[in-house]
């Protein structure tokens, strides 16, 4: 779906949230390999890390990625 949505070249800018194992939600966990996994076949990952700031009770458990979609 982001695939669809953004022009080729497009940025895409997303916080994925809770970064931890296990399966129950929601929000459902998901891992760091599963995102660049699912968006390595359509974009490129220009970063990723945590976020620079982020809300105490979240802190550590959030993925921040900035990808360009390829044609």
């Amino acid at each position: 779906m982001l695939h669809a949505i953004l022009r080729p070249g497009g940025v895409l800018l997303a916080c994925f949230f809770p970064l931890r194992d296990g399966t129950d939600g929601p929000p459902f966990p998901v891992s760091r390999d599963e995102i660049e996994r699912v968006l390595a076949a359509r974009f490129t990952i220009l970063e990723a890390g945590p976020p620079p700031r982020s809300a105490e009770r979240r802190r550590g458990l959030e993925w921040l990625v900035r990808a360009r979609r390829e044609h």
